[in-house]
Order: structure tokens, then sequence, then C-alpha cells
């Protein structure tokens, strides 16, 4: 099993409990599968999950010094042929709603020492789900970019990414692209972390209430302010509920939903977006 990491870190600020929190990680093929796959390119060759030890045992896939990484993603610039490849792997939905300070990392490396110059850059934006994130990605400032100068090299990599605090629906991005005939990039331990709110909701949702929580068969929820909408979303960022509402309270018939956790935004007469979550079970 991979290595997961949970930093606590916790700090006591004017009554108000703060924690250094893992958001969301990426680091075997179950999270990688989670996420999706654009071809851009369309060559038919795209971002894959590879085990980088081999399943016998008897070796590596590469010999490299982070075969250790196991499970990862990869993607082609040669193969067997030279490649141009234009390749986006989107992470699923993460919820940045309860969130401040939020930072993205990654591990990459290039296979070959002697062909190692694969160019990448990863990418964070806002979006309803993830139609509309593969749209926003195609506009937006990368958040990092590189070019990779040494291969058989397993560097961790940063970036900043609280312009994006408070958001309920973030999407990551990493794209190949630029770069032809070397030969592959390796990407593994996605991961957003952040400085949490463990009193509850962040100053926009204090007057947001959802009941039950887990919810089997529907889900109340309750404003202080009159409200226009309630948009529910799963962890892939597609909208799963849409409703127009009215009045301080609603309530939604959640039995069609699968098990798991859902993201919700409530938008009020008054124009305020407050966002939640909850788990149906």
């Amino acid at each position: 099993m991979k290595k997961l990491y949970f930093l606590a870190v916790t700090l006591m600020m004017g009554g108000i409990s703060l924690a250094q929190t893992t958001v969301y990680s990426a680091s075997t093929a179950a999270d990688f599968a989670a996420g999706a796959v654009i071809d851009v390119d369309g060559d038919a060759s795209a971002w894959i999950v590879i085990n980088l030890l081999d399943t016998d045992g008897a070796g590596t896939a590469f010999g490299s010094s982070y075969d250790a990484q196991g499970e990862v993603l990869l993607s082609e610039s040669w193969n067997g042929a030279p490649l141009t490849p234009d390749n986006w792997w989107a992470s699923p939905a993460i919820d940045l709603s309860n969130i401040t300070s939020a930072e993205l990392s990654w591990g990459r490396a290039a296979a070959d020492p002697a062909w190692p110059a694969e160019n990448y850059s990863v990418y964070a934006v806002a979006a309803a789900d993830l139609t509309a994130a593969v749209t926003a990605f195609q506009s937006a400032t990368p958040v990092y970019t590189e070019t990779i100068q040494t291969g058989d090299e397993w560097l961790v990599r940063t970036a900043d990414i609280s312009a994006l605090d408070g958001e309920g629906s973030v999407f990551i991005g990493i794209r190949h692209h630029d770069v032809t005939d070397q030969f592959v990039i390796i990407v593994d331990d996605i991961t957003v972390t952040g400085t949490e709110n463990t009193s509850g909701v962040l100053e926009a949702n204090l007057n947001l209430n959802s009941y039950p929580n887990p919810a089997s068969e529907v889900l109340n929820i309750a404003v202080a302010e009159p409200m226009n909408s309630v948009t529910v979303v799963g962890m892939d960022g597609r909208t799963v509920i849409s409703s127009s509402v009215s009045g301080t309270t609603a309530t939604l018939n959640v039995v069609a939903l699968s098990p798991g956790v859902y993201y919700y935004t409530v938008e009020t007469e008054k124009g305020n977006v407050l966002r939640n979550s909850f788990v149906k079970k």
C-alpha cells in the first residue's frame, strides 16, 4: 500500500481551531481511474496507469531509482517512433469551500536519462463539472510548467493554489505537451493540502444547516434567509440534483444517489452563495 500523507497542525486563533489537512490525494490506480483522461491530439496514446514494480516480483519496469512509487500515471513522447502528445489527466472535483492557504503538490520524473526533456504543465480551475473544467483548462494559465532537465530523478513540486480558497468544486489538470521524440513522463502523489476551519464551516456558511447527515432518503437544508436554488454535485464534479426552491427550508430526495460524499451549493434570494457537503449512505 502506498504511503498516504496526513498533516495535522492545530493553531488557536481567536478561539477558532485551524488544522492543516490533506483535502485530496491521488497515488493509486483507483485514485487515477477516478479522474478523466483526455487525448487532445487523438493519437490513441494518452495518460495510462502502470505499476513500476513488476507483477511477478522479478524486477522493475524501468530499473529506476523511483520504482518503489508503484502505481503511477505515465504519458509517452516516444513509443518506437516519435509522438507529439497533447495529453491531459483531470482530477475529480475537489471541495475547497472550507479551506484556506490551499497548496498543490506532485512528484514527477522523466524515465530515460538520455532523453529527459519532457514538457508538462499543471492547472487548477474552479468549475461546476468536468465538462466546464475541460473548457476552463484551455484558457487558464498554468500554476506550474516545466521542461524536465535530468532523467531518472524523482522530484516533488508544489504550487500555491490559494486563489481557489473557498471554492466548492475545483479540478486539477496535468498536461503533457509541446514535446516530441523523448521517452516518457511519470507523475504520482498528486496532493492538495490546506488550512481547515475545524469549527465547522467558513463564515459564509455559518447560517447553513443540513440534516440528517449521513442521509439515506432525504436531505433537509435550512438557511437563515430565503433560497432560490440548490445544486448537488458528486465527487466526479457532475451535477446530480438541481432544484429551484423557496423559503428558508428545503427537502431534497436523495434516494437515487449512490453512497458517497456529495457537495451542495445554495444560492439565496439576496445573492449569497453557501456551500457544504453531506454523506449519502
